[in-house]
């Protein structure tokens, strides 16, 4: 079953905030993100929920990282993955697991406020990334959440993706105590300056799929969801 918030599988934001602000904004985010110096390759983190049941037609970046994990010291792979630096020169690492093991993941991730402090500390308040000065538009934008919307922000991420991006549901939730709901407190907001990729909440005892339809939306990140497909880069 869906959650959601209040008795809604989400909430449409665009009512409430300058969406058409931040529609205005959508060439002058693209020019940040082709200007911004550290773009995050992909995602490693398995995904939250039933992780036995998560099936899909490719082979996400956490298998990959555990077929690496599992091969002999002295395969080829393994021992081309240690002069690389395995994770601690984790982008070109991650590059690596997509060209030598297959691994399949369409994201860039820009973060214009600061992922120090790992998944469990992403809402307290962190301090603007370098990469924020190539978005001075976008972040005065988001500096006018802080009163009226929120107490202070916490992580910001542009998550770009790919054409064609293929990516299973998940539900984001700490692994692996993944398998009950808690009380909703996640307050984020997820933002879309332009509607070109579709983005679902889905029901599994049902097998509803709801696409949300908004620029800015407000929902319980522990139900299944996930974006769908588009033909363009989107972000």
């Amino acid at each position: 079953m869906i959650r959601g918030i209040a008795g809604k599988p989400y909430i449409n934001l665009d009512p409430f905030l300058d969406i058409e602000g931040l529609k205005n904004l959508h060439y002058k985010i693209c020019k940040g993100i082709v200007q911004s110096k550290y773009k995050k390759e992909g995602n490693i983190v398995r995904p939250g929920g039933m992780i036995d049941s998560y099936t899909v037609d490719f082979k996400p970046t956490f298998q990959a990282l555990e077929e690496y994990q599992a091969l002999p010291d002295d395969h080829e792979i393994k021992i081309i993955g240690k002069e690389l630096g395995e994770l601690n020169n984790r982008d070109e690492f991650v590059l690596f697991l997509k060209l030598a093991l297959g691994a399949y993941d369409p994201y860039q991730f820009v973060f214009l406020k600061t992922e120090a402090g790992g998944w469990e500390t992403r809402f307290e308040e962190k301090e603007w990334t370098p990469d924020a000065n190539y978005f001075p538009e976008l972040k005065e934008w988001l500096k006018k959440l802080e009163g009226p919307v929120f107490k202070h922000l916490g992580r910001i991420i542009i998550f770009k993706a790919e054409h064609d991006v293929r990516t299973g549901f998940h539900r984001d939730l700490i692994y692996p105590k993944e398998t009950e709901y808690f009380d909703h407190r996640h307050e984020f907001i997820h933002l879309r300056s332009r509607l070109d990729r579709p983005f679902y909440i889905w029901d599994p005892e049902l097998d509803e799929k709801i696409e949300t339809g908004a620029h800015a939306i407000f929902f319980n990140d522990q139900d299944w969801h996930n974006g769908g497909t588009a033909i363009v880069q989107t972000f």
